[in-house]
């Protein structure tokens, strides 16, 4: 199994701040001059600093790296000393994905979350880096919205499978879907994480995916967009702790 040192990080991060949270910082506006760029950094940046100590990790995704660049990820691990996970949901052929994966590892990513539905070849190019590099894989075996239940809720339990196969840190599954978590965890090595997404804006409640077999929840709506930021990261964190 792969992501060892990410492992015994995220929880020192978790034990060090009381906290099973993941914060998704999926902070977004139309970025279109230089100006703009800037100010969706800065927004970012506070973010982060303002609720980094009540949580065990950063996730970035699309959204906010589209925008401001990869570069954002050196400074949010000097700005907070968490770990960052790489929300690229990478889904292509090998060679793609092995490219994906060794330019965010060069960025400072620790983890980054790859589909296991596109199968164990093209995994394994993304284990293969991630090996390389001494960083951490998750594999995507189930999501929060409800177009999921149609087209990969009926091949958890392969893709789960295939996770233990190629050896990945851990797996993703939803926080909206309790009993999914629980099947997945009956399939996983002891040592392998669970992070489940869907806390808050998707409806699911804080500490219900740890009671369920989680090892961590990731939260963004219903921290970054409230109106007292550090407030609602502190209250989850003591709802998951």
């Amino acid at each position: 199994m792969i992501g060892k040192n990410f492992i015994d990080i995220i929880e020192q991060k978790a034990h060090q701040n009381k906290s099973r949270t993941i914060l998704a910082l999926d902070v977004t506006q139309d970025v279109k001059t230089h100006e703009d760029k800037r100010i969706l950094w800065n927004k970012a940046l506070n973010i982060a600093e303002l609720t980094s100590k009540y949580l065990a990790a950063i996730k970035v995704g699309y959204p906010l790296i589209l925008a401001t660049g990869l570069d954002i990820v050196g400074e949010l691990k000097q700005k907070t000393k968490l770990p960052i996970i790489g929300d690229f949901k990478i889904a292509d052929i090998g060679n793609t994905n092995k490219w994906i994966a060794r330019h965010a590892y060069n960025a400072g990513i620790d983890a980054l979350i790859v589909h296991a539905i596109i199968g164990e070849d093209a995994v394994k190019d993304v284990i293969k880096v991630a090996e390389e590099y001494n960083r951490a894989v998750f594999l995507l075996v189930s999501m929060s919205h409800p177009g999921a239940i149609k087209f990969i809720k009926p091949h958890i339990k392969e893709l789960t499978e295939l996770a233990v196969n190629v050896g990945a840190t851990g797996v993703i599954a939803p926080a909206t879907r309790p009993e999914e978590i629980k099947l997945v965890r009956e399939k996983l090595s002891d040592k392998m994480l669970i992070l489940s997404p869907g806390i808050g804006a998707q409806g699911a409640k804080a500490g219900i995916a740890i009671r369920n077999g989680a090892d961590f929840e990731i939260v963004g709506r219903r921290i970054y967009s409230s109106d007292d930021i550090e407030l609602s990261a502190k209250i989850i964190a003591q709802e998951n702790w």
